[in-house]
């Protein structure tokens, strides 16, 4: 619980997910937390998506360095 309530891009998220699928519109989910008041600070929420992606794909460059490339 601590963690979403100090990740915008936990709570931007959890708030996609449930508006898509409350209005079954994809576009629609996308927009609605930041056009919403939820605190959601653009700046910190592509900051925190670019540590995630950099993360994640640093780990599977290493992966891949240690299995040889192969």
């Amino acid at each position: 619980m601590a963690a979403y309530s100090r990740s915008h891009l936990l709570r931007y998220i959890e708030e996609a997910a449930a508006e898509t699928v409350g209005t079954g519109n994809l576009l629609k989910g996308l927009r609605f937390p930041l056009q919403n008041d939820y605190g959601l600070s653009r700046s910190r929420l592509l900051l925190e998506a670019a540590g995630y992606f950099g993360v994640t794909a640093g780990g599977a460059y290493l992966g891949y360095e240690l299995t040889d490339g192969e």
